[in-house]
């Protein structure tokens, strides 16, 4: 790899057993010996990854302050206005530099499972960029989905200040790793590697 920040210099096809139609993937100025096993960060960058520690779900559904769970709420209201009685559960929360300005930020993952059926598709399920006051925002989300989000974590892909995220997007029957850079309509992904 090259002394200068690293970049995306195209895409390629990443192909996962019993999967028929390969995903895109994201391909680095780096050897590929250089690869991670999670396939879209290469070695090189490894320092600059800032790796988020897990939590089981259930634990931080437990843990999350009412306040923190009734800004989600409000925010998964404004986002999905169909949805009635929105009773979110906390998946994730963390805090990490997203700006590069050395403040961490908050980061929260969020379901609204079906009340009556805890088998059925999640209602709801988003991924919030929570600041210290005022709405949470909405990064990523989907309804009617079995899809959940996890941040992985977070590098300067381009060398420009704010980290992009490392995001792990997964459901019942498999899931998929990808970069996203943050702009003021939510994520864009810049690769993806999915299996499943």
């Amino acid at each position: 790899m090259s002394g200068a920040a690293a970049k995306v210099v195209g895409r390629a096809v990443a192909a996962c057993p019993g999967v028929t139609s390969p995903e895109p993937t994201l391909v680095i100025d780096a050897p590929a010996e250089a690869l991670r096993g999670d396939a879209v960060v290469p070695t090189s960058l490894k320092d600059g990854l800032v790796y988020v520690t897990p939590t089981p779900p259930a634990e931080v559904d437990r843990d999350a302050p009412r306040e923190l769970r009734a800004r989600i709420a409000e925010a998964i209201a404004a986002a999905a206005p169909g949805l009635k009685a929105i009773k979110p559960r906390i998946d994730q929360r963390t805090r990490l530099d997203l700006d590069g300005d050395g403040s961490p930020d908050e980061v929260v993952a969020a379901v609204v499972p079906d009340p009556r059926d805890e088998e059925a598709d999640l209602r709801f399920s988003g991924l919030f960029l929570v600041p210290p006051a005022g709405a949470p925002v909405l990064l990523r989300s989907r309804t009617g989905t079995r899809e959940r989000y996890a941040l992985l974590g977070a590098l300067d892909l381009d060398g420009d200040g704010p980290r992009e995220l490392y995001l792990n997007t997964y459901g019942d029957d498999g899931f998929s790793l990808s970069l996203e850079s943050r702009g003021p309509d939510g994520l864009k992904t810049l690769g993806r590697w999915a299996c499943g």
